[in-house]
């Protein structure tokens, strides 16, 4: 069984594994892109751990076919010098591309954590460590997969590799060259690199009520919600009916039902409903909210000359 590399010094191993189609090989510029968001994400990962941490990504090797960025997280400076803190960004890491943005880490006891570990990472992985030090790497790992610097930089390494249509996975791991137990899939890659985040905006909305003088070409006299067509003038005006007693007075058995003619006026109150799209109102919906009184034309007009019913634009 080959061996995980041990921290030596100020320097811990650490992984970016890059399943590819079979027989392809990935696109120079993607895996270099991918190569710089994930140097950046391992720094902001040390400096959520420490401000004053400052470390190096060095690129020890890189291997086709499914491609293996063998790396080595190096400290550069560093006031307090602790090397396990390297293992335990490395274990971060790690977890965060084995997971959904870590979640699993947030909110969940020591156990947890560790057993999970031992399940993806192997047993070798914490052999030798106290539970002092397990206690410590705990709470390096909570901080890194929780600091919304970390997510941002590791959806940039999906988003950059998404660009690629011949890979099809990524994962991470402590052992160089070796394929992780668990590489995410190409599938979850656009969630992963935020692309289907639900982004909200305001909304501007503004309602107006207005006195109107409309021309009737089409009532509608069945149950539902189904606009009525009125003339404005050039304009065709499509509104529902919601006057309440006007919609009384139309019912089977009433002795106020008004005559529905072709050419009819009406002098109506119009709620109409805009919202703000790309800076211009947008009219939304209308209605009639009120219906002050009638008038026939002054003589019906021949069914040869009335108005073609277009389809209700609902």
């Amino acid at each position: 069984m080959e061996k995980i590399a041990v921290i030596e010094g100020d320097a811990a191993p650490l992984s970016l594994y890059i399943d590819l189609e079979e027989g392809s090989r990935g696109d120079l510029e993607v895996i270099s892109r991918a190569a710089i968001a994930w140097s950046q994400m391992i720094r902001e990962a040390a400096l959520s751990v420490d401000p004053f941490l400052e470390v190096r990504v060095e690129l020890v090797s890189g291997t086709a076919g499914s491609i293996n960025l063998n790396s080595l997280i190096r400290a550069v400076r560093d006031t307090v010098n602790d090397p396990k803190r390297l293992k335990a960004i490395a274990i971060a890491i790690v977890a965060y591309f084995g997971s959904q943005a870590g979640g699993w880490v947030v909110g969940k006891g020591y156990d947890d954590l560790w057993l999970w570990v031992e399940h993806q990472l192997g047993h070798e992985v914490v052999s030798g460590m106290s539970e002092a030090d397990k206690r410590n790497v705990e709470k390096i790992v909570t901080n890194v997969v929780a600091a919304k610097t970390t997510q941002a930089k590791a959806e940039g390494v999906y988003a950059e590799l998404s660009k690629d249509p011949t890979v099809t996975g990524v994962g991470v791991s402590l052992k160089p060259a070796v394929r992780p137990r668990y590489v995410v899939p190409r599938s979850e890659f656009a969630s992963r690199a935020g692309v289907n985040k639900v982004i909200e905006e305001t909304i501007e909305r503004r309602t107006e009520t207005d006195r109107l003088t409309l021309t009737l070409l089409s009532p509608v006299l069945s149950a539902g919600e189904y606009k009525w067509k009125f003339e404005l003038g050039s304009k065709t005006v499509w509104a529902l009916m919601a006057d309440a007693d006007f919609i009384a007075r139309l019912q089977p058995g009433s002795h106020a039902a008004p005559r529905m003619v072709t050419g009819i006026r009406m002098s109506v109150d119009v709620e109409t409903v805009q919202e703000k799209q790309a800076g211009v109102w947008t009219t939304m919906s209308q209605k009639v909210t009120k219906v002050h009184g009638m008038s026939e034309p002054a003589a019906q007009p021949s069914w040869l000359d009335a108005p073609v019913q277009d389809e209700d634009p609902k």
